[in-house]
This record gives C-alpha cells, structure tokens and sequence, in this order.
C-alpha cells in the first residue's frame, strides 16, 4: 500500500487537531503537528516566535517520516497554496499518495470553541485566517481533496 501524507486544512477551533489524532489513529500515522513541535522546542505552544524554525523541523520530520516509508498526517492550519507547497515538497519522488482534508467549520462555531480551549487565539486572528483562505486543489499537487463539515 502507498503511504499517505494527509494535510490538514482550515482556521484555528476548526477541529483539525482532533481530526488529525483520528485520522493518524486510523491509518497508523505519525502525526505531525506545529503545536506540539512549539511545545516540545519552546515549552509552549502559544509561543509563535520561530514561526521558520518551527516549519522547517516539521517538514523535516514528515519528510524523514515519509522516507522511511510511514504515513504523515501534518496538523497546521495550511490555509493558502504557498504553505501547502512547502508540505507537498515532503514527498517529493516518493510514492506517497496526498489528501488536503479541508475542515469546514462555520466561523461563529470556530469562535466559540476559541473561547472554551487552552490556547487562545486572539479573535482578529481566527478573522483573519478566514479572509485568506483558498480552498485546496488537485493542482496544487493534491490526489484528492476531502471536505469535512464540522460544524458543532
């Protein structure tokens, strides 16, 4: 069987990391997340600072994951073409077949579930990421684009 690599996509409180521990469990992947990568290099996953440090080690990780042959899902907001290119390069020359799961959740929805979590994304952020949002595509790259409603 092909190995995968599944991109998460959608704004913070979407349900993405939820998603992504089911997906990785149900496919018997490793789950790289730029979260937990923020919390293990800088002991907090609100720190944002070395944003590029950060990227760089997980698509690193998914693409020695992916070399030695084990399946990625890759837990980060991956809202516009560019940052999903950086993903998709992980593969490159493998044999791996690549989902862009797209979690489509309602900005109100997004908003409340910011207000019941841990980490706290400042409102105008989770505003923002929906008004850059581009909806993936095969060719970006893609095999196939799953769309997800999560919407409570």
């Amino acid at each position: 069987m092909k190995e995968l690599l599944l991109v998460m996509v959608g704004p913070s409180g979407s349900g993405k990391s939820v998603m992504s521990e089911k997906l990785a469990r149900e496919w018997d992947a490793k789950l790289v997340s730029t979260d937990e990568i923020r919390e293990i290099l800088l002991g907090d996953t609100n720190d944002q600072s070395h944003g590029n440090k950060i990227f760089e080690f997980a698509y690193n990780l998914t693409r020695y994951y992916l070399y030695k042959g084990q399946s990625v899902v890759f837990d980060a907001t991956s809202l516009i073409p560019g940052y999903r290119k950086r993903i998709l390069e992980c593969a490159k020359g493998l044999d791996v077949y690549k989902v862009a799961y797209v979690i489509n959740t309602p900005k109100e929805v997004c908003l409340e579930r910011n207000t019941n979590r841990d980490r706290k994304v400042p409102k105008e952020v989770i505003e923002r990421q929906f008004e850059l949002f581009i909806n993936p595509t095969v060719e970006e790259g893609f095999d196939e684009v799953r769309q997800v409603d999560l919407d409570n």
